[in-house]
C-alpha cells in the first residue's frame, strides 16, 4: 500500500493573475494507486505569498498528513484535531469553541510549521491577547486549547514533547463595573434584592414570569423557553431538554436533567398563567411563540424585554442578561439558609467548589425548596400586581419542532436504560 503523502501544490502567475495547481491520488478498494487527478484553480490572491496561503486552504480536504513536523498548525488542527473533539461539543458549545480556535489561533498561527512553536513564542502570544484587551475568559480558553492541541500532536507523533505543557494564563486587567451607588468594584455583575425586585416591577404576566422562572429557580433561558405544561408537577419542574437556536437538545451537563424545586410565588404565577393560557395542554409550550409548534427567541427576549426593563428599572452600568439572573440567585441564596450542596443542586453543576466535602453531602429537596422560597418571598415582598412602566415585549417566534414523545416519558426511559 503506497505511503500518505503531505499534499502542498505549487502556484504559478498567469497573467495578473495566480493559479493553484495539485494532484489528487485515487485509490481503489485495496488500497492500491489507480490513477492521479491533476487540479488547477484561479486565485483571487495580490501576491504569491497570498496565493500561497490560499492554495493551502484549499488543499486541506484532500491532504492525508502522516506524523511530520512540517506540517502547518492549520493542517494538523483541522484534520487531526477538531474531528477528535467536535463529536463531543454541543452546538453552543461548537459555535463558540471553533470562534476562539479561528480567531485567536487559526489566524496568527494556522501557517507556521508544528515542529517550530516552542514555549516562549506561545506565552507570547498570550500575553499579547491580554494585553490588547481580550477578556479574561477568552485568554483562558485560548490556553487551554494550545494545550490540548500540542497534547495531542505528542500523542500522534508530530511534536517530540508538547511546548505547551506549561503555559500560564497572564493576568488581564479585570472590568470595572460602577454600581448605581457609584461604588467602584471588579468582578462579575449581579443585581440586589431591591434591584432584582425593581426589574420584576416593570413587567408583568408571561414576561415577568420568565425573568421569576431566570432569577428565583436560576433556570438557564434555553431551558425555560423549552418547557411544556407535563413538566410542571405540583411543585416541580422536570429539566429535561433545552432549545438552542431552532434545536431542541439534551440539557447542558447529565447533572441538568434534574427535578427543579419551585418556589411557591413562582408556582402561584404559573398556576394563574396557565388559566390564561388557551391551549395549556400536557405537550403545549409554556411560553408559546406566535404560530404553532413554536416558542421564544431568547435573543429577542433578552434584547426586547429584560436589557430595557433592567435599564428601566435600576439603571445598573451593566446590561442585565440571563447570566447576570442566574449569578444573583447563586449570590443571595446562602443568606437564605443555602449550603454549599443546595446552590449545586440548583444550579446543577456537576461538581462542587468543594469537592473532598461535596462528595459527602447531599442535597435535600426540603433545605433547597426552604431556601428558594426564603429568597422569593424577600424578592417578591410588595411587588406589584401590575407593571409600573411597560415594556415592548412583541418578539419574533422561533419555529420549532417539538419532540415526538413526552418529555416525562423520554426521561422515565433514560432512568430505566441499562448504565
Amino acid at each position: 500500500m503506497p505511503r500518505p503523502r503531505f499534499q502542498s501544490g505549487h502556484v504559478c502567475a498567469v497573467g495578473k493573475k495566480w493559479r493553484g495547481e495539485w494532484y489528487e491520488t485515487v485509490h481503489d478498494s485495496h488500497g492500491t494507486t489507480t490513477r492521479r487527478i491533476h487540479h488547477s484553480r484561479v486565485l483571487d490572491a495580490r501576491n504569491k505569498t497570498e496565493a500561497k496561503q490560499k492554495l493551502a486552504e484549499i488543499l486541506i480536504p484532500f491532504q492525508n498528513i502522516r506524523p511530520d513536523g512540517s506540517v502547518p498548525l492549520r493542517v494538523f488542527i483541522e484534520q487531526k484535531f477538531l474531528p477528535l473533539k467536535e463529536g463531543r461539543w454541543k452546538d453552543s458549545t461548537k459555535l463558540t469553541s471553533l470562534g476562539i480556535i479561528q480567531k485567536q489561533i487559526l489566524e496568527p498561527l494556522g501557517q507556521i510549521s508544528i515542529r517550530d512553536f516552542d514555549r516562549p513564542w506561545l506565552q507570547q502570544h498570550l500575553n499579547k491577547l491580554a494585553r490588547r484587551g481580550y477578556s479574561h475568559s477568552i485568554v483562558q480558553h485560548t490556553t487551554s486549547f494550545l494545550r490540548q492541541i500540542f497534547d495531542e500532536a505528542e500523542e500522534q507523533n508530530f511534536v517530540l514533547r508538547s511546548p505547551a505543557r506549561r503555559l500560564e494564563i497572564p493576568r488581564v486587567h479585570p472590568t470595572r463595573i460602577i454600581s448605581p451607588d457609584n461604588a467602584m468594584y471588579t468582578g462579575k455583575p449581579y443585581l440586589s434584592i431591591d434591584e432584582l425586585r425593581k426589574v420584576l416591577g416593570t413587567l408583568e404576566g408571561r414576561n415577568r414570569l420568565i425573568v421569576m422562572l431566570a432569577s428565583l429557580t436560576a433556570m438557564r433561558p434555553g431551558e425555560i423557553f423549552a418547557l411544556t405544561w407535563d413538566a410542571y408537577r405540583n411543585d416541580t419542574l422536570f429539566i429535561m431538554r433545552r432549545v438552542y437556536r431552532r434545536k431542541f437538545d439534551t440539557p447542558k451537563t447529565p447533572a441538568s436533567l434534574a427535578q427543579l424545586p419551585i418556589p411557591k410565588v413562582v408556582r402561584e404565577a404559573l398556576d394563574k398563567w396557565k388559566a390564561q393560557c388557551p391551549n395549556a395542554f400536557d405537550f403545549s409550550f409554556i411560553f408559546p411563540g406566535k404560530t404553532r409548534n413554536s416558542v421564544l427567541d431568547q435573543y429577542n427576549f433578552s434584547d426586547r424585554v429584560l436589557k430595557p426593563s433592567g435599564i428601566i428599572a435600576v439603571g445598573t452600568a451593566f446590561a442585565v442578561t440571563f447570566q447576570v439572573l442566574r449569578r444573583t440567585w447563586a449570590t443571595h441564596a446562602p443568606t437564605y439558609g443555602a449550603g454549599l450542596k443546595e446552590i449545586e443542586a440548583v444550579l446543577r453543576h456537576s461538581a462542587s467548589l468543594n469537592f473532598t466535602t461535596g462528595t459527602y453531602i447531599q442535597a435535600v429537596k426540603e433545605r433547597v425548596l426552604k431556601a428558594m422560597d426564603g429568597l422569593a418571598n424577600a424578592v417578591c415582598e410588595g411587588l406589584p400586581e401590575h407593571a409600573e412602566i411597560p415594556v415592548e415585549s412583541e418578539l419574533l417566534p422561533q419555529t420549532t419542532t417539538p419532540m415526538p414523545v413526552s418529555p416525562c416519558a423520554e426521561v422515565a426511559e433514560l432512568a430505566d436504560a441499562p448504565a
